[in-house]
């Protein structure tokens, strides 16, 4: 099979067999690719962990607890919470990618997704993916 067997049919060729360029060539038979869903970030993003503590401090006092508390390594059940809800928040709100949320918070970023999802599940929330 010569190279330019695979495209017979699909390119338009005039009576001496050269490929013309002013006609579009046929579409493949293959259905075209799925768009991907890409998180955009912005020119400037602030350091993510930056973006942890704020979100600590923004979440910790919807749960009656200390944002210092959050930041701890302490695991009363209130701050747990706290600590699963920010998690959850700051994946849904930020463009940062779940390696780069474990490293701001100090966690293995498998343990974030484990709790965010937990967090949802606990919340109501239908199917989040994250």
């Amino acid at each position: 099979m010569d190279g330019m067997s695979f495209f017979a049919g699909r390119l338009p060729v005039d009576e001496h067999g050269r490929i013309r360029d002013d006609v579009p060539a046929r579409p493949f038979a293959c259905a075209p690719p799925s768009p991907r869903v890409t998180r955009e970030r912005p020119a400037t993003v602030r350091p993510a962990s930056v973006l942890w503590r704020e979100f600590v401090a923004e979440v910790a006092p919807l749960h009656g607890v200390d944002p210092v508390d959050v930041l701890s390594s302490r695991r009363t059940a209130a701050i747990a919470l706290a600590r699963r809800h920010s998690w959850f928040e700051i994946r849904d709100r930020t463009p940062l990618s779940w390696p780069e949320i474990g490293r701001a918070s100090g966690v293995h970023h498998t343990t974030a997704m484990t709790q965010a999802k937990k967090f949802s599940r606990e919340a109501g929330m239908p199917d989040w993916r994250g």
